[in-house]
């Protein structure tokens, strides 16, 4: 999915338009609105590039990384 647009009140994301990749037969001509609730519910994982992310988050990779124990909701392999 590919993220178009947003909808903000008092400077926080409320909505996002989001292009699918199914094509033009879902959704509203191939776009869905999703509410942020539901990203801060379900999604664990978003792939950004790295000219779009703050230096203070890149350098975040340069640190060792915690290992969390298998019991870990985070730890679980993603399906």
């Amino acid at each position: 999915m590919v993220f178009t647009g947003i909808d903000t009140a008092d400077g926080n994301v409320r909505k996002w338009l989001v292009e699918n990749s199914w094509g033009d037969k879902s959704g509203k001509r191939g776009y869905l609105l999703m509410l942020n609730d539901w990203f801060d519910q379900y999604v664990q994982v978003v792939v950004v590039k790295k000219k779009y992310v703050s230096k203070t988050i890149v350098a975040l990779f340069d640190t060792k990384a915690e290992t969390l124990p298998p019991w870990d909701p985070m730890a679980q392999p993603m399906r």
